[in-house]
């Protein structure tokens, strides 16, 4: 099984036939019985995305209960991971299970404290709840207020860690601001820990040593591979960003010929024939700029640049209802939403209407699908987004690259732990979606500078 990831710029789908059936383009002098044909092959699928689907909307409650489920479901895993990480310190160092990693305590044994409030001060231990990181840089309520007001605003930045950002831990029951030599560069808000160490004098609780949960359990493959049988492969599309006026409309229809077999030579178009699915992970239109003057100061729309700008979005549509059914003719394809497209703006971001697409919807082949998307594809478990949850996440963490945040999550067990501090996400009252019970064979995003990828082995 391999994987195929592609990335796409602002092209804009023309008119073009596809088929059923792959094959290779004679010339007029050529007898067509002897024209190689490739079936295009296919792969058992099953959607896992239903806890992204929001069925019953209520945007009055407030986010607490969210929290309160992430700390309920997370404590399990972390304390365990926390108690066969320091016992394994402990049995190095020849002593009891529980006891200190510091050299400063090795007198000591760290007990599990369940509750904030129940620390008790000098007392070695371990406890375990939700981070909380303070950063001076965040964006706050008044630079909001004054981009409404039509004031320049302060521009975003790529990063808001700064050597001044502290940590704090949460629970049910109180707070306790965390101290020590660990740095907070590498760490969010929304992450569930355990952290071992004393509460100090002062009220802080000096950390020793903290574990996160790591990686969840990983399914086994159900269809493994067969010696000597063709590969299948997924192709991933993104940041197609159609209905660009200045666009260049050639390298999407490039892409469209030759998944389609209307392109290339023979062995090219028996490597397309191959492709079994196709993902397209967000930004398919392209996004507005009527709202932002080149002074960078926001303002109201008048009625005239409004239609002008539902008239950019429907013929961002149209274009892309064409591109969609030029690809179902030939492959099944799911579409996820992204920052740019039509739909809601926080996360999960639910599938785009069928309606907006009156040719591809013809096709049973046409999938709208939520962002997170979580799939299983030839009995490997894939889960993508459109790239909302990493970018986020690394404005706050001192990370060189987006796949290492990737890891990050991975690690955390929670693929959009910013939310909903700074990443919008729906109240869920009942518990958070985002929460991993599984590890993929296959984590991706969408809609990035540069293409990377990256093996992760597991801690143990």
């Amino acid at each position: 099984w391999k994987a195929v990831m592609a990335s796409l710029f602002n092209a804009r789908a023309l008119g073009s036939e596809a088929s059923d059936l792959l094959c290779s383009l004679p010339q007029m002098d050529v007898d067509e019985e002897h024209v190689k044909q490739f079936s295009r092959s296919t792969s058992s699928y099953k959607n896992n995305s239903k806890r992204f689907v929001v069925t019953k909307k209520d945007y009055l409650k407030q986010y607490f209960e969210i929290y309160f489920h992430r700390l309920q479901r997370m404590r399990p895993f972390v304390q365990a991971r926390a108690e066969q990480k320091w016992a394994a310190d402990d049995t190095a160092k020849g002593k009891g299970k529980g006891a200190s990693t510091s050299d400063s305590q090795d007198n000591e044994e760290a007990v599990l404290v369940p509750k904030i409030l129940q620390v008790k001060p000098g007392q070695e231990c371990f406890l375990t709840g939700t981070l909380y990181k303070e950063m001076p840089l965040k964006p706050n309520i008044l630079r909001e207020y004054s981009k409404e007001r039509s004031i320049t605003a302060v521009p975003p930045k790529a990063s808001y860690v700064s050597d001044l950002d502290s940590l704090v831990l949460e629970d049910e029951t109180g707070r306790v601001r965390l101290v020590g030599t660990f740095t907070a560069k590498h760490l969010l808000t929304g992450i569930v820990v355990s952290v071992k160490g004393k509460e100090q004098p002062g009220g802080e609780f000096e950390v020793h040593d903290w574990c996160v949960p790591e990686l969840p359990p990983q399914p086994e493959i159900v269809e493994k591979s067969t010696k000597g049988t063709d590969p299948s492969y997924l192709a991933l599309v993104s940041g197609m960003e159609l209905g660009d006026e200045k666009a260049n409309p050639v390298p999407l229809q490039l892409f469209i010929d030759w998944i389609s077999g209307h392109l290339g030579s023979p062995a090219d178009q028996e490597l397309a024939s191959r492709v079994s699915r196709l993902v397209i992970a967000g930004n398919s239109v392209c996004p507005s700029h009527t709202a932002k003057e080149e002074s960078g100061v926001l303002k109201y729309l008048n009625k005239t640049q409004i239609a002008d700008e539902q008239e950019r979005i429907s013929r961002s549509i149209h274009e892309l209802d064409l591109a969609l059914a030029q690809l179902c003719k030939t492959l099944p394809v799911d579409l996820m939403p992204g920052e740019n497209d039509p739909s809601s703006f926080s996360q999960p971001q639910q599938p785009l209407n069928p309606c907006l697409f009156p040719l591809a919807s013809q096709y049973q082949s046409f999938h709208p699908v939520s962002n997170p998307y979580e799939f299983q594809l030839a009995g490997r478990i894939f889960l993508g987004t459109s790239g909302q949850n990493i970018d986020n996440a690394a404005r706050y963490v001192d990370r060189t690259s987006k796949i290492d945040v990737m890891e990050d999550t991975l690690r955390w067990r929670h693929i959009a732990p910013t939310a909903p501090d700074t990443l919008p996400c729906y109240p869920f009252q009942d518990d958070d979606p985002f929460i991993l019970d599984q590890c993929p064979h296959v984590y991706f995003i969408g809609n990035q500078d540069k293409f990377e990828v990256k093996p992760f082995l597991p801690v143990h």
